[in-house]
């Protein structure tokens, strides 16, 4: 389905993971150094997620699992660090596989996949 490799998407995942831990060192110089922690914090556990699923279950699971989740993350909220953390992670997933912010934007209106088809044992949040 996706035209990357699992083993290139890890590769970028772990990228994305150590950019984030950077952003949590540096999250102490900025106005807001709680917001910010708490938002990289959250990229990096979604990060972890799907390293974890590709590992365990292939490229296809992780997939279903951020697309699960993208969906849960479009209700509407307050100014949360975490959401927003977590929301952009997973749009740098899904634009390293590929895929255009119009096929992005769309994944929350799509229909769920049951649950059974993707590692239920590895969660996002």
């Amino acid at each position: 389905m996706f035209q990357v490799s699992p083993e290139d998407v890890l590769r970028g995942l772990k990228r994305f993971k150590r950019l984030a831990k950077q952003d949590i060192l540096a999250a102490s110089k900025t106005p807001n150094p709680r917001f910010w922690n708490l938002h990289a914090e959250a990229r990096r556990k979604v990060y972890d997620a799907l390293m974890q699923a590709i590992e365990q279950a292939g490229l296809e699971s992780a997939y279903e699992l951020a697309r699960r989740q993208f969906a849960e993350l479009a209700r509407p909220t307050r100014d949360d660090p975490e959401q927003h953390g977590q929301e952009q992670a997973l749009t740098l997933f899904f634009q390293m596989l590929g895929m255009t912010d119009e096929q992005i934007a769309a994944l929350p209106q799509q229909e769920p996949v049951p649950q059974e088809t993707a590692n239920p044992s590895v969660a996002v949040n």
